[in-house]
């Protein structure tokens, strides 16, 4: 059985580009969540207080209390029910489920203004900006850390951290400072296995000149 196309194990195995959350997102759901937390909670307070007075007041209820259609009058736990979920409904304002869609329209304004930047037009290559991704932009220039280095340690794969400096205060690391010693060391040995005056043939003996 020879398996082609959409069943080759390459593919299968391929879940995907994974979807990128901006810090706005994050953000934007962690206080969804709160507010969610918060309606929840003063439902169920109102929801207990209802059961208790209905409990506790049973002889004054009939004052202002509507019966039910057949003149019976509920429980203490079916009102707190029925008061949980009424005040759901009452105080479903709080999400604002009309946030996502705003910051979808903002988002897509906003793309639509960085294509047409003047300034981020090429002339010599006739190419503007072209925006592909429309759940990041917010975060273009929120940068928070910059790590530069020379060119060739990380092609010899000899990164060390030596040090850093964070809000004027430097930090260093010992250790890795002696082990880059070493790489050291260890390239200026490399480098004294030809001698002065000799040179390298093609098939790696070494003649004097």
């Amino acid at each position: 059985v020879i398996y082609a196309g959409h069943e080759t194990k390459a593919l299968l195995n391929n879940s995907g580009p994974r979807y990128k959350r901006s810090k706005l997102e994050r953000q934007m759901n962690c206080d969804v969540l709160w507010c969610v937390l918060l309606l929840v909670c003063m439902s169920l307070f109102s929801a207990v207080g209802h059961g208790l007075w209905i409990w506790r007041y049973q002889e004054k209820k009939s004052l202002f209390y509507v019966p039910t259609s057949d003149g019976s009058s509920l429980s203490p736990v079916t009102a707190a029910v029925y008061s949980f979920l009424t005040m759901i409904i009452v105080l479903q304002v709080l999400i604002p489920i009309s946030l996502y869609v705003s910051i979808e329209i903002v988002k897509a304004c906003q793309v639509y203004f960085i294509n047409q930047d003047v300034q981020l037009y090429d002339e010599e290559t006739d190419s503007q900006l072209q925006c592909r991704a429309l759940n990041i932009t917010e975060d273009l220039g929120q940068i928070q850390y910059i790590f530069s280095d020379k060119t060739g340690t990380l092609t010899e794969n000899k990164m060390v951290f030596r040090r850093c400096t964070v809000s004027g205060v430097e930090y260093s690391h010992d250790a890795n400072a002696q082990r880059l010693a070493r790489y050291q060391e260890a390239d200026s040995e490399e480098e004294e296995v030809v001698p002065r005056g000799g040179s390298v043939s093609q098939r790696g003996s070494i003649g004097s000149q």
